[in-house]
């Protein structure tokens, strides 16, 4: 696994509760950016486009802990809060902000499988074969 971020460069992109560490999502951002780089066949990610994409992947984990807020009022205490359960990487300003920098489309693909699983449609034909069948005319 290749970190490529610090908990310094994190804390310029989202701001972080001091008391808390942050290298869990660091870990957890690079471990998905190694996935994405191994599946870059033509090297169009240079080393700062990892890095970028690593960090804004950390600050969509961390938000993730710490919603951000969508709406807050100060008078009778009121908030509501950003993003969605099961939105994948789009349920954060930071994942969508990540899959938009994406330019292999990687992280979309990710984060479509995160919505609606890995699974795929496939139609197949559960009738007799051409050769098998009667003809209309031939039935009772």
């Amino acid at each position: 696994m290749a970190i490529r971020s610090t908990a310094e460069q994190l804390s310029e992109v989202v701001e972080l509760d001091s008391g808390l560490s942050v290298a869990r999502f660091i870990r957890m951002s690079a471990d998905i950016i190694d996935y994405v780089e191994s599946k870059d066949d033509d090297s169009t990610l240079t080393a700062s486009h990892l890095l970028t994409l690593e960090l804004l992947l950390a600050a969509h984990f961390y938000s993730l802990r710490d919603q951000q807020y969508g709406d807050k009022k100060t008078g009778d205490a009121s908030g509501s809060f950003r993003g969605m359960d099961g939105m994948g990487f789009e349920s954060t300003t930071y994942g969508q902000s990540a899959i938009a920098s994406d330019i292999t489309g990687c992280l979309s693909k990710l984060s479509q499988q995160q919505k609606f699983g890995a699974q795929k449609i496939t139609v197949g034909w559960l009738g007799k074969p051409k050769s098998d069948q009667i003809d209309y005319v031939d039935r009772d």
